[in-house]
């Protein structure tokens, strides 16, 4: 599991260990695969060293998954799932809103690309 400076992380690598501030907060979960925007984020929150594994094969990128093969009941369960995950929280706030739709497309995402694995 090599370690990389933030400066040198890529779009695609995987987060190989969950990455924890100084007061323990979880940021990233083990199992991200980074994007431009959370290399963009670890930089402004001035994370300097990431634990990470290289690039998922292109069958794993989620997002880069077409969704024309996703089910109703596939969305649907993700759908809840989430619902249980955010119970407490207000999604009429739009940050909140947001990440709960992004969360909802990359689980929807996930669920085609691994019924697409081999």
């Amino acid at each position: 599991m090599p370690r990389k400076l933030v400066e040198n992380l890529e779009v695609g690598m995987v987060v190989s260990q969950d990455l924890h501030d100084a007061n323990g907060s979880l940021l990233l979960p083990a199992g991200t695969a980074l994007n431009a925007q959370h290399i963009r984020v670890l930089r402004h929150w001035r994370v300097s060293v990431v634990n990470v594994d290289g690039p998922l094969g292109e069958e794993l990128q989620w997002f880069n998954t077409n969704l024309d093969d996703l089910t109703d009941a596939q969305h649907i369960t993700n759908e809840k799932r989430l619902q249980e995950l955010f119970l407490y929280c207000r999604l009429d706030q739009l940050f909140v809103s947001r990440f709960f739709y992004y969360l909802l497309d990359r689980a929807d995402r996930m669920a085609v690309a691994k019924a697409h694995k081999p």
